[in-house]
């Protein structure tokens, strides 16, 4: 119906509302006009209550302000009685004043022991991370010349190459520290990679010593870092810093392992603590450490310690066989190894070169490098351990079962590349690379374009 053809119908619509407190008029009228008497009764002071019945014997005593004694003979017996509660007092007092305790202090309270029914067990507790042992540093060396210090620096903290540069830090115990040659290594891993031995992800410092077991880390930790931003150079500068203070040696080899990327650098750091401050346009990308970056930290390393050069350099990383690299890499070492082609994840056979260096340390910087070289592949403990060539061949090689040690290395060496350079000759390259680039300048460009291979 409208609202036109209800106006002239006269009807007026009933509208019902659910209300939850009670509206009734006459119930409202007798609250307010009872208001006012409950007003008035609770400003006057509330009646004592009626006295009890008494429940047999004499008359009780009041429930006034005071206490009324009964009257009559019962006065003198309880004089009597307060009397004697008096003296009692008074020689109670006496005791505690001359012949009580002498102890002023307070008592200790000693709760009592709880039932074993009612006692609550003790809450579960997580055991405690062990706390590493003090880390004595071995002697100083003698300076006859046949001491190294070889230091891993270990950027896993990538969710692709975690296991395999840790696994890398698990070959090197498999040799371990001696007399002549100290080994330690800065390792950073990642948070949702690798889970083995711990899952940690945070940057640790070790002093590698000997371990067979290559799903697990024993050497002496020294340091818990904390989350450090392996591509930064200042991270770099302190660790080889702090490594050749406490580690003095006759010779000294760098190893950084990660990701490379050729002329601009590698390195990089996802779960890093904080960024460089490269300010430059390859850095937009993601913090990297940028080859510029680590020219001035291996500047800073040397200053700080007075070392005059490493005697090798060893980026264990994909692509770093550059001119461009060598030519950052000469004014601090005097030998460096590096891959111009993609390394297999498996990276370097740590264990075969540093075995060699152990038991023969009097050997040179540019022996050191051969031996890296030499041993590539063919003596990486993934390939030679049948159960960890199993581990890494898992998935690849289904219904053929587990392929040899010799096949595993054939397959790898066909697309690998590893050099040692000696970077003492790089001055005169450079000046060559230059005096070619100029004449190419002057010739014909069509035969320069159609030689290049890309």
């Amino acid at each position: 119906m409208s609202d036109q053809d209800s106006k002239s119908s006269g009807e007026k619509r009933k509208v019902t509302v659910r209300r939850r407190r009670r509206t009734d008029s006459t119930a409202g009228a007798r609250q307010r006009a009872e208001a006012p008497r409950r007003r008035r009764k609770e400003q006057q002071p509330a009646a004592p209550p009626p006295p009890r019945p008494p429940s047999g014997g004499g008359p009780r005593p009041s429930a006034g302000p005071g206490m009324s004694l009964p009257r009559g003979k019962m006065n003198s017996k309880m004089l009597l009685i307060l009397g004697g509660i008096v003296i009692l007092l008074v020689i109670c007092g006496g005791l505690n004043l001359f012949g009580g305790s002498q102890d002023s202090g307070d008592v200790a309270f000693a709760p009592p022991a709880q039932s074993s029914e009612s006692s609550q067990p003790e809450p579960t507790r997580r055991p405690a991370t062990p706390t590493p042992k003090p880390f004595t540093p071995p002697a100083a060396t003698s300076g006859e010349g046949d001491t190294w210090l070889v230091m891993l620096y270990q950027d896993a903290d990538d969710k692709v190459l975690e296991k395999d540069i840790y696994v890398d830090l698990n070959e090197a115990e498999r040799i371990g520290s001696s007399d002549n040659v100290h080994i330690v290594a800065q390792v950073d891993r990642y948070r949702r990679g690798f889970r083995g031995d711990g899952d940690w992800d945070t940057t640790k410092r070790f002093y590698v010593t000997y371990d067979p077991d290559l799903n697990r880390v024993s050497s002496q930790q020294i340091a818990d870092m904390g989350e450090l931003n392996m591509a930064d150079g200042d991270t770099l500068a302190d660790f080889v810093t702090w490594a050749i203070e406490t580690f003095p040696a006759d010779k000294y080899a760098l190893i950084l392992s990660d990701h490379g990327m050729g002329w601009p650098g590698g390195w990089s750091d996802k779960d890093s603590g904080g960024r460089g401050d490269d300010n430059i346009a390859l850095a937009r990308n993601g913090d990297q450490l940028f080859l510029m970056e680590l020219d001035q930290a291996l500047g800073e390393i040397r200053e700080r310690t007075g070392l005059e050069k490493f005697d090798l350099i060893g980026l264990d990383a994909c692509l770093m066989s550059h001119v461009e690299v060598y030519d950052a890499l000469a004014p601090h070492a005097r030998y460096a190894v590096a891959s111009q082609e993609t390394e297999p994840a498996l990276g370097w056979a740590y264990a075969g070169f540093l075995d060699a260096l152990v038991k023969n340390p009097g050997i040179s910087g540019k022996d050191l490098s051969r031996l890296i070289v030499q041993s590539y592949i063919t003596e990486d403990q993934r390939i030679v351990d049948d159960q960890a060539r199993a581990d890494l061949m898992r998935g690849s090689s289904r219904g053929f079962g587990l392929p040899s040690a010799a096949q595993v290395a054939r397959q790898m060496a066909d697309s690998i590349t590893l050099s040692a350079v000696d970077l003492q000759v790089m001055p005169q390259l450079i000046a060559s690379l230059n005096n070619l680039a100029a004449a190419l300048q002057e010739t014909d460009q069509r035969p320069v374009a159609q030689a290049r291979n890309y």
